[in-house]
């Protein structure tokens, strides 16, 4: 992968496949480019000869993919599923499948390598998502396609989905303990980026009541989510600490919860699981101790099926 700060020996990636302009009434038109992928070395100058012999070659390279979305679209690329690299920084694309559907061109394991042509490959990945929310209309989202990272990504996603189809199969021996295990695969093969992932396999580790694993699962999600506006991670770590009775923590984490979106039916379900959790707190000063931790139906955690899991 490029390096934005490696001077002495570049590459160059120009713009290779089509922009995608959205114009009045949604409609979406296509701009094709011939322009090639090229180095640059100090050390070594491009010939015409060798950039003829290039372009014979089959296509293994790298290549960036431009997508402008038009002046007045709601769009600011934040409908993508987008994640972290190792420490938080840069983005990347990641395996959702709604991803593909939305921008066709995109591929799975890309990364986001500037915002209006303002290089942002190696940001943190809270200040890109940032410089996404803020930047100007028309916005241009240059992306860098990694052939190794959508191959691995994608293999994630069929784990998942095995995982799902052994949760929902009542007649499946241990099929809580199976599909928590393939998650934790897809969460390795995505290299542990992947929110929606390890709240899978909390809800997993719910039936089986490994709530302490749990709660570590959801620690991951701050560095996940930066911004703090994935209301179902709050919601997740919430129900794993109010598992563990720790009553406090969990009044705390579902009024976080509750204001990314107050106003869902999962924000008003938790407004009974805070005052749960308070009576559990009263009964406690009063020396009475909770036997057990706080039964919660099964219908009031989220579905597999929900639009944030992909």
């Amino acid at each position: 992968m490029a390096s934005d700060g490696d001077n002495s020996n570049k590459i160059l990636y120009y713009v290779a496949g089509a922009a995608v302009i959205l114009g009045a009434g949604g409609l979406l038109y296509y701009v094709f480019s011939d322009d090639k992928v090229a180095t640059k070395n100090n050390n070594t100058k491009t010939t015409k000869t060798s950039t003829e012999t290039a372009k014979k070659k089959k296509k293994t390279t790298n290549e960036n993919l431009k997508f402008m979305v038009g002046e007045g679209s709601k769009s600011r690329f934040l409908d993508l599923n987008l994640c972290p690299g190792p420490n938080g920084h840069r983005c990347f694309v990641t395996s959702d499948v709604k991803n593909t559907e939305k921008y066709k061109k995109i591929k799975t394991g890309s990364q986001l390598v500037s915002i209006n042509y303002e290089p942002v490959g190696n940001k943190k990945y809270a200040e890109i998502l940032d410089l996404l929310e803020n930047a100007e209309h028309p916005i241009t989202a240059e992306f860098l396609q990694i052939p190794e990272l959508e191959k691995k990504w994608n293999e994630a996603e069929q784990l998942k989905i095995q995982a799902n189809e052994i949760y929902k199969d009542s007649k499946a021996e241990d099929r809580f303990a199976q599909a928590a295990e393939l998650y934790g695969r897809a969460i390795e093969k995505h290299d542990g980026f992947r929110k929606e992932y390890y709240g899978n396999q909390v809800l997993m580790y719910f039936k089986t009541k490994n709530y302490q694993d749990a709660l570590e699962n959801t620690d991951k999600f701050a560095i996940l989510d930066p911004q703090g506006s994935w209301q179902r991670g709050f919601y997740l770590r919430a129900m794993s600490l109010q598992h563990l009775k720790r009553y406090e923590e969990a009044v705390e984490a579902f009024r976080k919860a509750i204001d990314v979106e107050p106003t869902t039916s999962l924000a008003k379900k938790m407004e009974k699981y805070i005052k749960t959790c308070q009576d559990k707190l009263s009964q406690r000063v009063g020396g009475v101790e909770a036997s057990s931790s706080v039964s919660m139906p099964s219908l009031s955690m989220p579905s597999l099926s929900m639009p944030a899991i992909n």
